[in-house]
């Protein structure tokens, strides 16, 4: 196992709970499709898990997001993603070591990237490399498609909350 492992997820949004948890929602892979028509998406996430070795060297660790539109670059930015030296979170280990139980333990990152009112077009891609220096450790990538059929979200999202008509009831209050 390589001492460094990317994984990449595409959503419409992300949350940290309070606990530490991170919920995902909306989340897509390969293929997004959207109603005709749609000029921008109000929110597009990117969720980076990480998991590496202690003491893994991450200072040469990127992440570069290329937006195609048109067939050609539109767009393209790198974020670093970690910390300098992957550290272990110290708990686990007391725990694991409490219980006797012998587990390869491996630090764990999550990063999010966020773009708010994201421009689209039919057929933009959206890619995520990870790079070590020059080396390419993950790659993945989604494609934005138009479809007439395609239901719109946000009116669907709009009846599914509204309330049930009842029927008023009339109470006798005593006096």
């Amino acid at each position: 196992m390589s001492d460094l492992m990317v994984d990449v997820v595409f959503c419409d949004d992300a949350r940290r709970e309070s606990d530490g948890r991170l919920s995902l929602m909306g989340v897509f892979d390969g293929v997004r499709i959207l109603p005709a028509g749609t000029e921008s998406i109000p929110k597009l996430t990117l969720c980076a898990f990480v998991s590496a070795d202690q003491g893994a060297d991450l200072s040469k660790v990127v992440l570069r997001v290329t937006v195609f539109r048109d067939g050609a670059v539109d767009h393209e930015a790198s974020y670093p993603s970690l910390p300098l030296t992957a550290e272990i979170d110290r708990r686990w280990h007391d725990a694991l070591a409490a219980a006797e139980i012998d587990f390869p333990l491996r630090a764990h990152f999550a990063g999010l990237l966020e773009f708010q009112n994201f421009p689209v077009n039919e057929g933009c891609v959206i890619k995520v490399a990870t790079f070590r220096g020059d080396e390419l450790l993950f790659e993945r990538g989604v494609v934005l498609l138009m479809n007439e059929e395609a239901p719109d979200e946000s009116a669907g999202i709009r009846r599914s909350v509204a309330a049930p008509k009842r029927k008023a009831v009339k109470k006798k209050v005593a006096s």
